[in-house]
This record gives C-alpha cells, sequence and structure tokens, in this order.
C-alpha cells in the first residue's frame, strides 16, 4: 500500500465527533480535530476547513451531517453551530464535491451537549443534554419575508441564532445515543450505563390525519413525542436503526432496531404491525393515483419521462396510509359526537387498538455461544463473564437489502432518462407523425421496463409477471404510463425486499475472521401471515 495523503490533527475522542453525510447524492466526511472541523471528500481529500478562531477557539465536542440538504451542526461547548452547502463551480460537473459550507445559522443549549442527530430530511436536529430537545429553523415564510425586505430596505443580515426549540424534554438520565429511523417516525435514545431503550413516537403528527386541518391557519402545530420502552438486562452499549432506500415510500416496509448489550448478546426489535394491516397494501397504488389524477394531461414524451422521475420525489415523502389508520382515531382524541359517520363507525371498528400506536417485539437474539462456531466462540472477548461486561459483541447491518433496491431503482431512473433522449430526437425527426411517436413510446417503454428488470433480477417469479403485466392495461387509462411502469417497479422491488433475508456482520477482534448472519422474515410480503424470523 502507498500512502495517500496526511492529514494534520487527530480525531477528537469520542464517537460523535465524526459523520459521514452527502449533499445531491455525493458523499462526505467531516470531524472535529481540535477546535476545527475538517469536512472531507469521498476521496479523502481535504475540501475544506472551518476555523476554530470564527467560533471562539472552543474544542468540537459533536459533529453530525445530513444524507439530504448535507448541512453539518458542530458544537463548541454549548453552542451549536450550522453550516449549509453552497456551490462554487455550478459549470462543473458533479464528480467531485464543488462545495463550501458556510455557517447559517445557530443555537444554545443549557449545557454541553452529548449528541446531536439529523431527521432524514435533514430540516429538524436533535440535540442531547440533561434535556432532549428538537431544533428547527425559522419558517420558510419569514425567510421570504427577510430576503423581501432586504431588497427594498438597507438592513443588516439577521442574527444567526434564529433556530426555535420545538420541542424538549426532562429525561430520568442523560441521553448519550440518540439515532432517527429512516423514515422519520421513530427516534430512539440510550442514556450512560441505561438498560432501558426509549422509542419516540410523535403524537401530533398521528393526530393530524384524523382532525381537519385549518388551511388559514398557517402556523404548525405544536411538536408532542411520547416514548415507549425496550428493557434490556444489562446496560446498553450500542444500537441501530436498519437502512432503507431513499426511493423506499414511507410505511412500506416495517422498522427494524438492532442493539447490542453487556450481556454480550445482540437483540433484533421490530415494529410491529396488525395482522390486518399490509406492509405494501394499496398504498403506492392509491398515493400514486391520488398524485397523478391532479396533473394536467401530459403532453409529448419529455412531459411524461419528467413526471415519472418526479413520481419518485412524492413516493419518498408519503405518509403512512392504510398501515396506521386505525391507530389514528383511536389517539386523535375526540368524542365519537365529534367524528363524523364515517368516522365514528371506523372508531367503534378500531376502539380495540387504542394501545396499539407504537409497539416493538424481539424478532430474533445473536448469542456469541451458541451462534458462533465453538472454535470462535470460546474467544474471552466474546464472554460476558471475564469482567469486561461483553461489551465487545457488536453486530452490524450489512444493509444488502438497501443496496439491491436502490441500485436497481437507479438503473431504471437512468434508463429512463437515456430512453427520454432517443425519443425526443426521433420526435423530432417524425414530427409530421402525431400519433406514430407516443404510440412507439408506450410500447419502447413497456419494453425497456421488462429488460431493465431482467437484467437485474429483479422481478418477482413468473405468475407475478404475467399478473403485472395483464393488469397494466387497465391501469394505463387512469394514470399515466410513467406512473404506471413507475408503481409496477416499486411493487415488485419491494415484494423482493420482503422475500430477501437481512444480513448482519461483525469481525473478530482476535483473528479478524468476518462473521456473516441470514436474517430470513424480518418481512412478511403474505399479508395477514407472520412467521418465525430465523
Amino acid at each position: 500500500m502507498h500512502l495517500h495523503q496526511v492529514l494534520t490533527g487527530a480525531v477528537n475522542p469520542g464517537d460523535c465527533c465524526y459523520s459521514v453525510g452527502s449533499v445531491n447524492d455525493i458523499p462526505f466526511t467531516a470531524y472535529g480535530s481540535g477546535c476545527d472541523v475538517v469536512i472531507l471528500a469521498s476521496d479523502f481529500d481535504c475540501v475544506q476547513i472551518i476555523p476554530g478562531a470564527q467560533n471562539g477557539n472552543i474544542q468540537v465536542g459533536c459533529v453530525e451531517c445530513s444524507h439530504q440538504l448535507g448541512r453539518i451542526a458542530a458544537s463548541y461547548g454549548n453552542t451549536v453551530c450550522i453550516f449549509e452547502p453552497l456551490t462554487i463551480n455550478p459549470n462543473k460537473r458533479h464528480k467531485q464535491l464543488n462545495y463550501q459550507w458556510q455557517k447559517t445559522g445557530q443555537f444554545f443549549l443549557d449545557a454541553i451537549t452529548y449528541n446531536l442527530a439529523w431527521d432524514p430530511q435533514g430540516n429538524r436536529i436533535l440535540a442531547a443534554t440533561e434535556r432532549l430537545q428538537l431544533w428547527a429553523p425559522p419558517p420558510t415564510d419569514a425567510l421570504i419575508e427577510e430576503e423581501d425586505g432586504q431588497l427594498t430596505e438597507d438592513r443588516p443580515h439577521p442574527v444567526l441564532n434564529d433556530w426555535n426549540c420545538i420541542w424538549q424534554c426532562k429525561t430520568a438520565a442523560s441521553v448519550h445515543i440518540a439515532k432517527w429511523s429512516p423514515d422519520g417516525e421513530y427516534f430512539a435514545t440510550v442514556g450512560k450505563d441505561d438498560c432501558l431503550l426509549k422509542v419516540w413516537y410523535p403524537t401530533t403528527g398521528w393526530r393530524s390525519a384524523v382532525v381537519v386541518q385549518d388551511n388559514a391557519d398557517k402556523k404548525p402545530p405544536p411538536v408532542h413525542f411520547s416514548f415507549v420502552y425496550l428493557a434490556h438486562p444489562r446496560s446498553l452499549t450500542g444500537m441501530s436503526w436498519r437502512k432503507t432506500s431513499k426511493y423506499m415510500p414511507k410505511g412500506s416496509v416495517c422498522n427494524v432496531l438492532l442493539t447490542s448489550c453487556e450481556d454480550g448478546v445482540c437483540r433484533l426489535w421490530s415494529e410491529t404491525l396488525l395482522p390486518e394491516d399490509s406492509l405494501l397494501g394499496g398504498q403506492i397504488s392509491e398515493n400514486t393515483q391520488s398524485f397523478s389524477s391532479c396533473l394536467p394531461g401530459l403532453a409529448g414524451n419529455k412531459d411524461k419521462i419528467q413526471h415519472a422521475l418526479e413520481s419518485i420525489h412524492h413516493l419518498k415523502h408519503l405518509r403512512r396510509g392504510r398501515r396506521r389508520s386505525s391507530a389514528l382515531v383511536a389517539h386523535s382524541e375526540l368524542l365519537p359526537s365529534q367524528l363524523g359517520t364515517q368516522d365514528a363507525h371506523t372508531h367503534r371498528h378500531i376502539a380495540h387498538h387504542a394501545n396499539a400506536l407504537c409497539h416493538f417485539h424481539i424478532s430474533a437474539s445473536i448469542n456469541p455461544n451458541t451462534d458462533i462456531p465453538s472454535a470462535l466462540a470460546d474467544s474471552a472477548v466474546f464472554n460476558p463473564d471475564d469482567g469486561s461486561g461483553g461489551g465487545g459483541f457488536v453486530v452490524h447491518w450489512l444493509n444488502n437489502k438497501d443496496l439491491s433496491f436502490t441500485s436497481s431503482m437507479d438503473l431504471f431512473m437512468l434508463q429512463l432518462r437515456k430512453f427520454s433522449e432517443q425519443q425526443l430526437e426521433q420526435t423530432a425527426e417524425d414530427a409530421l407523425e402525431p400519433e406514430g411517436s407516443p404510440m412507439k413510446f408506450d410500447f419502447d417503454l413497456d419494453e425497456m421496463s421488462d429488460k431493465a428488470s431482467s437484467e437485474h433480477g429483479e422481478e418477482g417469479e413468473p405468475g407475478e409477471q404475467g399478473s403485472t403485466k395483464a393488469s397494466s392495461p387497465g391501469s394505463s387509462s387512469s394514470m399515466p404510463l410513467p406512473s404506471m411502469l413507475l408503481e409496477r417497479k416499486m411493487e415488485t422491488l419491494i415484494i423482493e425486499w420482503n422475500k430477501s433475508p437481512d444480513m448482519l456482520f461483525t469481525i473478530h477482534p482476535t483473528d479478524g475472521s468476518f462473521l456473516v448472519w441470514h436474517v430470513k422474515y424480518l418481512d412478511e410480503f403474505n399479508q395477514g401471515i407472520f412467521r418465525q424470523v430465523q
């Protein structure tokens, strides 16, 4: 191996002083080194160093990067500074990290923070001290008014400490680990030497699906969270959520939490779904039709392709539909007399689900004494009775499903873009044949979609392919073709997700052996059937 680069200054001690984020799907790494924040590209070339002199020469305590907007949050004592990326050369293609981070906001805490965590959308950040606080930037309307005012009046730039604390809670123990679920529905917290893991869920967000919102009231509703306990026999040493694809619609798959404990056992906690709720159900179809029907008639091949590309962004931000519809009304705090006829019937039908708002059950566990070959398990590092607490055994997600799902969707969208360019060129040549071009477009797009799926092996069983193709003519009359193809692709990939096993791994600390576990049936593709995880 050859020396690639020398980076002066070691990373500050602690597990929260480095983080990986992305801006426009370009990954980067940021870490605290003394009082400075160092930003590296994916090839570990130094892109920028944010000097600590700009923030009082205080040692960096926490660094957290956003995967959606590329924001960086860094704590200096009890001050948290927000840095946002700015393009420095928009003419170049995004092969390199052509961004510079600039300080755009800050907020002050009542104590030194132990952990920072961005939500998946990158719009809110959790700060953990003696209190658990959720911070958000000022509303968009306020920013627009300030920009308009600056155009008419020569006013100085507003102060940077404009972030607002929208929710806070005093916890029994100081939170040292806080992580959001991939869909942003939950976040999990653990205190120091804590054997009770808390999974927090928003109560106001679920109630808003039942209570009719007044459009005239632009003020956002207050944020409230509640939590459930996940008890462990001894103190927790770590936790991680199963990663889902950026293209995955919300609520399509259940959330799964992996925890490690001082007793030397790693546990899998799955989100409990009611038997009548469907992981896939009609969510994609219903929501795709809802926003597709609102669009005007698409004319031309470019509009069809563009609609398919925009549909991806709609699907990523879909809220849970049928999956929690029963629990919504149970937690709406409305009397039956305040509900309509249909709502009152639903309320009576789901009264027994009042305690089903948020529940996680243990799906599987990995014990190094029984689930590792005896030749490797005899090592003292995996023995919880050796005096070290057994905290050396930690299992990680391989996220094989996320990789397969994302790569298949990336290829599908890339082929869709390439085909659009070819079709636009052919449309220009065949301008005198208005009906011939759309018909060829429909046939080629459908053929292209089947070809792309077969190349990556993402299609389901032959029977499933036939049923999908048979249903496409009927649905093509009710929604645009790109949306139909996108829905078909999503359904196929989610079915494949549910059928595939999850993979976990660990590296043996003594001989470096790479140990892999296959976990089956964390996701169930047959509605109403639940099998024991193996």
